[in-house]
């Protein structure tokens, strides 16, 4: 072989150890992105699972809660218009 044809030869492989190369990159960037894509995930499921819950829809929505609605249960100091 002539040092022409190994040069060409040398060149090939490199070549085809670059395509592999970014060829493997591109695979783990992609798996890494999957990877960051569920971790989001889970971190928003976290963080949004205390407002997606089961009701009893027969239940009032203000159960046990004191706000203006339910202001004729608290005792009056004085009474303006009786």
């Amino acid at each position: 072989m002539s040092k022409e044809e190994l040069n060409q030869i040398l060149e090939k492989q490199l070549q085809d150890r670059k395509e592999k190369e970014q060829a493997i990159k591109i695979k783990k960037d992609k798996q890494k992105k999957e990877q960051e894509r569920a971790r989001y995930n889970r971190e928003t499921f976290e963080r949004e699972r205390r407002y997606i819950y089961w009701v009893n829809p027969s239940s009032p929505i203000n159960q046990n809660k004191l706000g203006s609605s339910q202001q004729w249960r608290i005792e009056k100091k004085h009474k303006y218009y009786d």
